[in-house]
This record gives structure tokens, sequence and C-alpha cells, in this order.
């Protein structure tokens, strides 16, 4: 007859097996970074200006391109101390990888959106606009135990019109918002051209 203590060591040993049998998700298996990589087209982002980036439903904000001057928050708070460079000139590439504090919001692997925002004093005559001219975004593992995922691909063409979005000063849009699965869609989300596909051609020009 088994005793008590028999049965102990025999669910012990079976809890042991089935850990050691059924796989564990570690850090290293999941997607905890946003890869993200911009072209300037035409129209540069003056040193006045700063970019920032924010994923749907987060309140943190992701410096992409600091300002040398104050403009408020939340460009401020997020891009305060930055080392990148506060000046994207013509056919200049911006790419960098935010990654762990992230991670709660990609392990769906499913973002929803992201909104990129231009920001700059308030002007009148000489205003900073500033075109897009390609987006790409990525799901990334810090460790690269993971291959890359890929969210958003938008390549803008050749000529000057071709951009995939025109950011400018209030009253025309200032944000333009992308989607991050699969379908490429972008609109701008204020100012006159609200709710409008974004291209280079249609916030105020």
């Amino acid at each position: 007859m088994r005793t008590a203590s028999s049965r102990c060591n025999c669910l012990f040993a079976l809890s042991v097996l089935m850990s050691w049998l059924m796989p564990t998700v570690s850090a290293a298996q999941v997607f905890d970074g946003l890869d993200i990589t911009i072209r300037t087209g035409r129209d540069d982002a003056g040193p006045g200006t700063g970019i920032t980036a924010r994923l749907a439903g987060g309140r943190q904000f992701l410096c992409l391109k600091p300002s040398s001057l104050p403009l408020g928050e939340p460009q401020d708070s997020a891009c305060r101390g930055s080392p990148l460079t506060n000046w994207w000139h013509t056919n200049h590439f911006f790419r960098a990888t935010f990654v762990t504090w992230l991670g709660p919001t990609l392990e769906s692997r499913n973002p929803g959106t992201i909104e990129i925002v231009l920001a700059q004093r308030r002007c009148y005559y000489n205003c900073d606009n500033w075109d897009l001219q390609s987006i790409v975004i990525d799901l990334v593992n810090g460790s690269s135990a993971l291959p890359a995922m890929h969210l958003l691909n938008l390549q803008g063409g050749p000529s000057d019109d071709t951009c995939v979005a025109r950011l400018k000063a209030p009253p025309n849009a200032t944000r333009v918002r992308f989607a991050l699965n699969g379908t490429n869609g972008h609109n701008y989300t204020d100012g006159y051209a609200r709710g409008l596909g974004s291209t280079c051609k249609n916030n105020g020009d």
C-alpha cells in the first residue's frame, strides 16, 4: 500500500517532468522593441522643430528628433538630453530602436497605430514644413532571438510631390497616423486635413 509520502513524491516528480517537457516563454522569445526608419524628402526639418512618435493608447512619447528650442510638452520631456541630431536634412535617414519599456504593448504583436508629430514654436511667415518620404517599422527582439516582424513599409517615389506625408504648422496638419496591421494605412489626425489620407499635396498645398 502506498503511503502519503510516496504519493507526494510521485506528484512532485510528475510536476518536475511536466515543467521540463512544457516550453516556457522567456524574455528572449517575445518582441520587446520597435525599430523605426524614416527618410526625409525634399523639404527638411530644421533645428527649431521637434518630432516625436506615440503608439495608440500609449502615454509615453518616443523622441525621434530633438529641437534646439524649447517647444513645450510632450516634446521637451521626451527629448530632454537626447543625443540625436536636431536637423533632418533633405534625404536624411533616421533609424532607432526603442526597447524594454514598450514590452507590454508589443507582446500582442499588434500595436495598433503609431502617430508621428511635428512640433514647432508659433509662427506666421517662417514656419517649417517637413516631407516624410518613407517610413519602415518592425517589431524586434532586443537579444536578436527572433527575426524582425514587419509592421509598416511605405516608400515615396523619386519626385518632389510623392512623399508619404507633409507635416506643417497649424492650422494645417501637424500629425500623421500609420496603421501597424500590415495595411499601410495613413491619415492626418489634426488641422484642416484631419481624416484625409496623407499625401504630399493635400495638407494646405
